[in-house]
C-alpha cells in the first residue's frame, strides 16, 4: 500500500487495493515467456509490453491504454494522449545600465 498511499489519499488507496485484488496472478515461466516474445516479434512490441498482450489473449480481456505501441492491436482500447499546450514565459535581463 505504500506506492499507492503516496500518490493518493487513505480512502482511494484501498479502493485501488480493493479492485486490484480482484484481479489474477498469473505466472511468468519458460513456455508463457517464449510465446510472448514470439507474439512481440509479430505485433511489433517490446517483451514487457508483449507479456502484457499476451496475457490479455490468453483470458479474453481487454486492454484499455494510453500508451501508443497498442494502437489498432486486436482486444485494445486504445485512446491517444490529448495534447497539452505547453506554455513558456521568458524574460529577458538587460545588462546593468541599459534602459
Amino acid at each position: 500500500m505504500p506506492v499507492v498511499l503516496r500518490r493518493r489519499r487513505e480512502d482511494e488507496a484501498f479502493t485501488a487495493i480493493a479492485a486490484m485484488e480482484q484481479g489474477q496472478v498469473v505466472n511468468l515461466d519458460d513456455d508463457f515467456a517464449m510465446e510472448a516474445a514470439a507474439i512481440g516479434l509479430e505485433e511489433g512490441l517490446a517483451f514487457a509490453e508483449s507479456v502484457i498482450f499476451t496475457v490479455a489473449k490468453k483470458h479474453n480481456a481487454v486492454i484499455w491504454t494510453q500508451d501508443s505501441h497498442f494502437a489498432n492491436k486486436a482486444g485494445v482500447r486504445f485512446k491517444a494522449k490529448e495534447k497539452q499546450n505547453l506554455r513558456i514565459d521568458i524574460q529577458y535581463l538587460k545588462p546593468p545600465g541599459e534602459p
